[in-house]
């Protein structure tokens, strides 16, 4: 089974030149900004505060569900820390 796997992917890497590669690896890192860089434009959107290049690259590059996704988990995990905050607050407090 391994045989026939590896076969197969050095066919498929052997119709895939060095070429094509660089230039499917180019086109991907153009047409959409990284995780890291996602997730910190929508911190920058939290807070109100973003470059004007930056959120032209967001609207041109971005995807709108990658974005609408990492903003849900930040208000999510906004949430999760206000009532671990509370709840840490109000020990403290003796209640």
């Amino acid at each position: 089974m391994f045989t026939f796997i590896s076969q197969h992917f050095l066919l498929l890497t052997q119709h895939c030149s060095k070429d094509c590669s660089k230039h499917f690896s180019k086109r991907l890192s153009q047409n959409s900004p990284s995780l890291w860089k996602m997730f910190l434009s929508v911190l920058a959107a939290i807070f109100g505060v973003q470059s004007e290049q930056n959120h032209q690259r967001d609207f041109n590059k971005g995807s709108a569900w990658k974005f609408a996704f990492l903003g849900f988990v930040a208000l999510i995990v906004f949430i999760i820390a206000v009532i671990l905050l509370t709840r840490w607050a109000l020990s403290l407090a003796g209640a």
